[in-house]
This record gives C-alpha cells, structure tokens and sequence, in this order.
C-alpha cells in the first residue's frame, strides 16, 4: 500500500521513516508538511536509509497528497490531529495517527464519523504496545502469580532532549498541554492494557503556570486497580513501574529494553532479569516502528490485532481530557526562589526584555525572575529542546526565539520592540577556537543586533575570573583585569574578550557587565551538579573543613536579582559590578556542605594533589570580593550561605541527585 506521512518533524525523521526503511507492508509515496524544507529534509533522509531512490511527491498540503497516497501518518502537532485525519479519512485514506489521538471527546466522535464516511480504518500510534513488557506483564497477571493487584506506581522522567525543529511541544495549546500530553498517552494506554476499566481520575496535579506542564502526577483508578503516576520533563526518575499484588510485587522499566525484578510477598526475589521479547513484541526502534506499520496493516485488512484500538485511544483521550479540564493542584517548582525571596510583581514593568542563553544556568533563572517580576520576555536559545525548562511560564509573558548567537540578522528581529538584552551565553561545546567564537564573535553579534533594533541597554553577564587575583586580598571592580594572553582560548580569556568588546560600545546601546563570583544553587553546572557528581564518584580529593582559601559563593536567585536591577537602573552606562554572597565561605566549608547533602563523611585531610594547577591556585586564593559598587545602587544580596545550601539541597532531593 501507498503510504504518506503529514507532518515531517522529529517523529517522522526518527520514528516513522525508520518503521519504512524495509518493503512492505506499506511504500512511502508522499511526505507532507506545511514548511517546505521540512519535507524535503525528510524525503533525503528516507533515501538514506533506505538505500535506495524511488519517488517520494514533497508536498505542503494534505490535499495535494491525496493522489499518491492509500494511507497516511499523522504526526503533525496534536491540536490538528482531528482535522488532518478527518481530510484524510473522508477520502477513504487509512490513517495512523499519532498520540493522542485527539484532544477532546468531540474530536474523538468527529474523527469517528469521517472515518464511517470514508469507508476507512483510523488507527492510534500507540507504539508502547509492542514494547516487550507490554504483552510480558499481561501474561505474567493472568497467571496470578501477584496475586490481586491492589495498587501501581508509575515513575517516568528525564531531562527532555527531543530533536525538535520547531517548539509546538512546548506550546499548551497546539500541543495539548506539556508531559502530560506527550507521555501521558502512552502510560494510560498501557496501565488501561493491563487492568482495564472502568477509568476514573482521583486525583491531578501539575506545574503549570499558565503554560505547559513540565512536571505532572495523577491518581487514576483503572478497573479496582489505583495508579500513582508521576511524569518528568526535567528530571531523571527511575523510569519503572511497581505493580503490587496480594502475592507479591513486580517492578519493571519502562522503556523498549527493559529490566524486571519479581519479589514473593515475603519480599524473596522469584525472578529477575531483561523482559523476554515474544512474536510478536520488538526489541529494536527500527523494528519497533516496522511492527506498528504491520500492526496498522492488519487493521486495515480487517485481520485480528492486539494492537491499541482506536475505542482504546478514546479512552485515553478521554482521561486526558479530564486532567486537563479538571482544576489541578499545582505541584511545587523547587528551583525557584522560595516564598520568603520571590519578588513582588512590578506594577509598572520594565518593557520588554530579551535574553540571550534564556535555557542555560544563569539564563533561565533570571527569565524566572523577570517573568515573576511581570516583565515580558523574549527568550534566545539555540537548543529547542531545553525549553522545557520553561515551557510552564505564562507564554503571554514568553515567547521564544531559535537562532544561532552569530546570526546578526535573526537577533535584530528577535531584539525588535525590546527595551533591555540581557545577555548570558558563552561557548560551552566543542573545541576551543568554537568556544571562543561562540562567546567573542557571538557577542559582537548581539551588540551589533542590539544597536540595529534601538535596545536601551545590554547587561553582559560577566565573570570575576577576568580579574588578575594574584596577591590580592580585597576585590573590587577597580582590581586589576587578566592581561591577554595570545593564542589562550581558554574560559577566561574568552569572557574577558567578550566584556572588552561589551564595555567598548558604551552608549550605542547603554552597556553594563554583570561580574558573578562562584555561582551555585538549583542546575548549576559547575559549582552544584559538578561537586556533586565529584564527591558521589569518589574520586577527587576536595577541600574540607578550615583547609585556606576563601569561597565567594553567590546563590543563582541573587544573581538573577543583581541583573534584573541593573537592567533597570540608572547611571551605570559602562560600569562594571561585581555580585557575590552576603559573607565569605572557606572553600572547605563549601564542599562539606554538598558532603553533608550526601550524608559523606569529610576526609581525615585536603592535599588536592589529584587537582590541575588552576583548581589548585584556586582554592588557595583568600582575595574577598567586594560589592560595594553594586550596594550604592541599593541592591544587596540576601540568601545566605545556609539558606542558599538548604535551599539548594531541596531542590537536588527533588532532583534525584541526593541518595
């Protein structure tokens, strides 16, 4: 059979066209989608992997497709997955549509009745399906080895790192919603597989605040069975479901390669190990999706599948629906400030402001900020998928920008109709002369974007390692900088470039730098997530207790507040302002507040002979940074070096970096 494919994004590219690459059942003739170059992307990428060239239309309307096509693929955003499997059914095509569904009941019944209309068969892509576990698990209850199943936890998370080529996942209403419309589908069909119905929702909660969800736990009872389920696009969870039984319980992933422990009710493991695959189930992506297309194949022949039903998909959209329309409670977001440190919204917000990095570290929570200060924001990034880390903010106080920190043109339209650029990027992959281009060239970029749209004022978010601290023990923005260093590309060496470059085009736009010491707290790379994972590996001997050298540590929230006062105060055309924490730490009392986060016990002594030099001269440096400059403009940090650690230990329970 003739098959098209609507919508060519990342589904398409890495889930459907790998189902393709093999002869039968179904031989693509047309990839549709409404930008051009997407199709024609996707027709290259079939002749890839297939080896081979036969004619592919490349076309940017359902209707014109409807001549080469028997069948079709839905996988276009899912707010237009109604309407596009409508066209398409009423003109007898077959359709395989993928999750969800649809969004709402009604879409469900419109769906229905085209395909009535057309004499053609709907099927929903409900791939988790031919998952090993799927069909695994349905034998292993019906032997009643667990006994009566009483209750069920669902735990599925990751960071989100979806290849996207445009950010509709991330927009509540052309997607449905965040993680819950993106993996929720897929857990309520499969616990309604295992224990049918009826299906009632007890309970739903989610992070939104006003946009899409990046957090979600529900309560369902599916037949006598209750599920708690607990969904993630920010963190690793442990990606397993625990079914618990009157006789026993059984844990297994929730992934295509999954693992499974079976304990007896006494707790006595009966059975562990990979999930058997069977005839029927796939253990490979490529032959994950092959299997859906056989499956859809069957549906249309009319033969028996155990494949999801389109009634099945009802369902589940049925469930979804209810989440969405019931009033959730709002689950927590522990990276940001807490109560007693979030700001007042502005009655007379700046205008708007446009920052660059806006899903990095210190770009993300100062959007935070702003948005909670009530300031309209443009957010630069150049990985869509990291929006997901604000995908939950208010999208009428957020919209976003995709584009490469070098593009001058796409940064003067992104920067049209701001006030202020807050500027955080620095080169952080690949080599040194990228890094270098990134951080120098790039920022030339934005300031030359930023003259061309009228910015008021750019804030460069700086570094204090751009300071020379060599014998030195008072710190202040009159110290000494770094010289150049020719042919050093190094960190240090680009920051201090860039903020040249920065300081230099004072007045065309208005510029200030930002100069943070040792920023951690919620996210941060290099002075939370890195010790860390350090101290968890075991592997570097760090400092501890009165050991010399002092630490001027700065929560990120305090950072994140310093730009949003100095974007806009007055008179600090450039100037420079450093920004660290309300009190010096010993670098030893640093590392043993992340040792008592892991319940470590400190070591007998520090000699850091492991450390390469820099670290070394590092944390052998005893210079205290001063903020008087940034003071005299009535700013002044507040979140202690306790609280700062308090707060920062919540958020990495939460998390799951913590044992």
């Amino acid at each position: 059979m003739k098959i098209g494919i609507v919508g060519c994004g990342a589904a398409a590219r890495l889930c459907h066209l790998q189902g393709l690459t093999h002869d039968g059942p179904f031989l693509l003739t047309a990839l549709v989608d409404r930008v051009l170059s997407h199709a024609v992307t996707a027709a290259e990428h079939h002749r890839e992997l297939r080896d081979a060239d036969h004619p592919v239309a490349v076309l940017t309307s359902v209707e014109a497709a409807l001549p080469y096509i028997d069948a079709a693929v839905v996988a276009t955003p899912h707010a237009t997955h109604a309407d596009v499997a409508e066209q398409l059914l009423r003109a007898g095509k077959h359709v395989l549509v993928e999750k969800p569904l649809a969004l709402t009941p009604d879409e469900c019944t419109r769906i229905r009745y085209a395909a009535q209309q057309g004499s053609a068969t709907v099927v929903p892509a409900y791939v988790r399906r031919l998952f090993p576990a799927a069909q695994w698990v349905l034998d292993l209850l019906d032997t009643g080895k667990l006994g009566d199943v009483v209750r069920v936890t669902w735990r599925e998370g990751r960071p989100y790192d979806w290849p996207l080529l445009t950010g509709f996942m991330f927009d509540a209403p052309s997607a449905g919603g965040g993680v819950l419309a993106d993996t929720g589908p897929h857990v309520f069909d499969m616990l309604y597989h295992w224990f049918g119905g009826p299906v009632q929702l007890i309970r739903f909660e989610d992070n939104s605040a006003g946009g899409a969800d990046s957090e979600a736990r529900a309560t369902v009872r599916f037949g006598s069975v209750t599920a708690e389920i607990e969904i993630s696009r920010l963190r690793e969870l442990p990606n397993e479901c625990v079914i618990h039984g009157t006789a026993g319980s059984l844990t297994v992933g929730t992934g295509l390669s999954a693992s499974f422990v079976h304990l007896d009710a006494a707790g006595h493991a009966v059975g562990q190990g990979p999930v058997p695959t069977s005839p029927r189930t796939k253990d490979s992506w490529e032959g994950l999706f092959h299997g859906q297309f056989e499956e859809f194949h069957r549906a249309v022949k009319g033969d028996a599948t155990e494949y999801a039903t389109f009634e099945d998909a009802v369902t589940t959209v049925n469930l979804l629906h209810e989440c969405r329309t019931t009033s959730p409670e709002k689950l927590s977001r522990p990276w940001e400030a807490r109560p007693g440190q979030r700001p007042d919204p502005d009655p007379d917000p700046a205008g708007r402001v446009a920052v660059t990095g806006a899903t990095g570290f210190i770009g993300a929570h100062v959007v935070d900020r702003l948005v909670a200060e009530g300031v309209s924001c443009v957010a630069v990034v150049r990985d869509l998928a990291r929006l997901a880390r604000l995908s939950h903010l208010d999208p009428r106080k957020l919209t976003h920008v995709r584009t490469d920190i070098r593009d001058v043109s796409a940064l003067t339209e992104a920067f049209t109709g701001c006030d202020v650029v807050i500027h955080t990027v620095h080169g952080s992959s690949g080599d040194t002369t990228e890094q270098w281009s990134v951080t120098v060239e790039g920022t030339q970029a934005v300031l030359d974007a930023a003259a061309a749209a009228k910015v008021r004022r750019l804030v460069y978010v700086g570094t204090v390692a751009t300071y020379d601290t060599a014998d030195v023990r008072d710190l202040n923005e009159d110290t000494p900088m770094l010289p150049t260093r020719a042919n050093d590309l190094e960190y240090a060496q680009q920051k201090l470039a860039a903020e040249r470059l920065v300081l230099a085009a004072a007045k065309k736009p208005e510029v200030v730098s930002i100069q943070p010491t040792v920023v951690y707290g919620p996210w941060s790379p290099a002075w939370t997530l890195g010790p860390i994972r350090r101290l968890v590996e075991g592997r570097v001997n760090l400092p501890t207790g009165d050991t010399p050298g002092l630490c001027n540590a700065v929560h990120v929230h305090d950072v994140a507040a310093a730009v949003t006062t100095l974007a806009r105060a007055p008179h600090v055309d450039g100037r420079r302002f450093l920004v660290s924490g309300p009190e010096p730490v010993k670098w030893g009392e640093f590392y043993d507040a992340y040792r008592q986060m892991l319940n470590l016990a400190p070591p007998t002594g520090y000699h850091g002979r492991e450390l390469p030099d820099w670290e070394r001269r590092l944390y052998s440096d005893e210079a205290v940074v001063h903020c008087d400059r940034l003071a005299s403009l009535g700013f002044r940090p507040r979140i202690g070096f306790a609280e700062g650690m308090t707060h920062t230990a919540e958020w990495a329970h939460w998390a799951g970096l913590l044992r």
